[in-house]
């Protein structure tokens, strides 16, 4: 009888200890705290009430994977995600506050304006974004890509969110992600790689919010060279992908039309 007893005490204090050991996830505080700050910006929900929304779901999300304990990767990616739903609540704030005033602004209407699209201009100047023919370009090169690689590296995360918050931002944008290869190699490998890596970019975009049905992917392997292939330097420029927005709502020709 007194074993009786025991067996499920010892299987408390098992259960007790296991719990314990659920040691908290880094990413998600932060964005708990991001999020609560957010929350504490009275402009929170009064402008941005659908972005706080999306941002406080993404949250839940990440939280509920975290006490099912789930992967620890799953974790990160849905509390990165809440910290890019949370920059696009507070980027949208500025600008829907930035328009009120010129409601009521009087002869500083125009200036507000301009400093409104300066701060969604300012996210592409980061990325070197340049004004061209079919619209605006961000060339990505090697800080996307290992060598002879078509998987994102880890650092190239904050590029990404750069970018798709402006994108997110600008639901009226489309986007045609273009990638090229040097001219070392077969032209079937090269083709092959340069599709890839526009793909990847172009999925990096979708998990980060951007509708995929904005975005086209195009590879020209080692077509357009923008240096010349006889040297290192001009190869490693070559390798790159081209990221064009569209200056309105309409899809941003291919360099194949052109």
């Amino acid at each position: 009888m007194r074993n009786t007893v025991m067996i499920p005490a010892l299987l408390a204090l098992s259960v007790g200890l296991a719990a314990c050991s659920h040691q908290p996830n880094a990413n998600l505080e932060n964005a708990k705290t991001n999020y609560t700050a957010l929350q504490t910006n009275p402009e929170a929900t009064k402008v941005a009430a659908l972005e706080t929304k999306d941002a406080g779901e993404w949250l839940d999300k990440a939280e509920k994977a975290y006490l099912n304990k789930d992967d620890e990767s799953k974790v990160d990616q849905l509390a990165y995600l809440t910290n890019q739903r949370v920059e696009v609540a507070k980027q949208t704030i500025a600008l829907r506050t930035a328009e009120n005033q010129l409601k009521n602004a009087g002869s500083d209407r125009a200036q507000a304006l301009l400093d409104a699209r300066d701060a969604q201009i300012k996210q592409l100047q980061s990325l070197n974004a340049k004004q061209t023919d079919r619209g605006t370009l961000v060339t990505f090169g090697d800080v996307l890509f290992d060598f002879d690689q078509a998987q994102l590296k880890p650092n190239s995360r904050e590029s990404i969110a750069t970018l798709s918050n402006y994108l997110i931002q600008n639901p009226d944008r489309k986007v045609i992600v273009e990638g090229y290869t040097d001219s070392k190699g077969s032209a079937s490998y090269n083709q092959g790689l340069s599709e890839r890596r526009a793909n990847a970019v172009k999925a990096a975009l979708v998990r980060a919010g951007v509708d995929s049905s904005r975005i086209v992917a195009q590879g020209y392997g080692k077509e357009y060279p923008v240096a010349d292939n006889g040297s290192n330097s001009g190869r490693a420029q070559n390798r790159r992908v081209e990221v064009t927005i569209s200056n309105d709502n309409q899809p941003v020709a291919p360099r194949s039309s052109m």
